[in-house]
C-alpha cells in the first residue's frame, strides 16, 4: 500500500546514546514499493534516502492491521559512515506497521537504532 510517513523518534544501542538527537522530523512516502524520505539524523544532519520497501507478512484483526517488512536502499547525509567520498551509506531496515484503518505507527530497526513514527495509508 502507498503510505505517507510523518515524524520519527529513535533510541540507539550504543554507549554514547545521550549524545544523539532522538527527534528526527521525518517526511517520507512509499509509492508502489519505492520509498523516499528525508529526516534530520542523530547527528543533526539532513539525510535523504531512497530504495525499495516490501511487506513479507500481513495480518488483520477487525479494523486493525499489521505488516512486517524491510527496506533496502541508500542514504545520503551520514558523513562519518559514507562509502569512500560518495556521501552514500547503504540502508537495510526491518519494520512493523500497526494501523487502525489507515492511520498508525511504524516501528523499525536498522543497525544500532530503533525508531518509531506515524503513518497514513492511502
Amino acid at each position: 500500500m502507498d503510505t505517507v510517513y510523518l515524524g520519527m523518534w529513535s533510541y540507539h544501542f550504543v554507549d554514547d546514546n545521550d549524545e544523539y538527537q532522538t527527534t528526527h522530523h521525518l517526511v517520507g512516502l512509499t509509492y508502489k514499493g519505492i520509498y523516499a524520505g528525508t529526516f534530520e539524523n542523530s547527528r543533526d544532519e539532513r539525510t535523504w534516502s531512497v530504495g525499495v520497501q516490501r511487506d513479507f507478512y500481513r495480518t488483520r484483526f477487525g479494523s486493525f492491521n499489521t505488516e512486517i517488512g524491510y527496506r533496502l536502499g541508500m542514504m545520503h547525509g551520514y558523513d562519518k559512515m559514507q562509502l569512500g567520498d560518495t556521501g552514500l551509506f547503504p540502508l537495510f531496515q526491518m519494520y512493523t506497521d500497526v494501523r487502525y484503518k489507515n492511520i498508525g505507527m511504524q516501528f523499525s530497526w536498522g543497525g544500532s537504532a530503533l525508531t518509531a513514527g506515524f503513518l497514513i495509508r492511502f
